[in-house]
């Protein structure tokens, strides 16, 4: 949720420069249904309803954590958004939803056999390399 994070704080505080997220999900319930629905419960059952619902209201969540409502707003700020195509834990497809909302200037990098959260451990010289490029072009 860390990378959910960062789109939040950067999309309401202009003091943050630019962002760099890795794997991040489009909206957390969806993800947290499909990951819901994979250990525990079918799909669309008022069981899973029933669970995704204290979920939310053990965390204090009252709508949904929703990135992709929010990435728009970090522009004219960078955004690189990281991903791996490899990932088991949220769809490479999420990263190119975001890619989508953000406004410019933004960047995509889909590391090759990369999980969740382990882009940098496949290819440390490669994922160094894209974000520091990135930080170059325009810090």
């Amino acid at each position: 949720m860390g990378g959910a994070a960062v789109i939040f704080a950067a999309a309401e505080s202009k003091k943050i420069k630019g962002v760099i997220a890795e794997s991040v999900y489009p909206r957390f319930e969806n993800h947290a249904r499909i990951k819901i629905s994979d250990k525990y419960l079918l799909p669309g059952t008022q069981e899973q309803k029933a669970y995704l619902a204290d979920f939310k209201k053990k965390l204090n969540i009252d709508e949904d954590i929703a990135p992709i409502n929010y990435v728009g707003k970090i522009s004219p700020r960078p955004i690189l958004i990281i991903h791996g195509d490899k990932d088991t834990d949220v769809p490479v497809e999420a990263a190119d939803k975001l890619y989508e909302e953000a406004g410019f200037p933004k960047d995509i990098w889909t590391a090759k056999n990369g999980d969740h959260f382990s882009c940098y451990t496949v290819n440390p010289r490669l994922y160094n390399q894209r974000v520091l490029d990135f930080i170059r072009q325009y810090f």
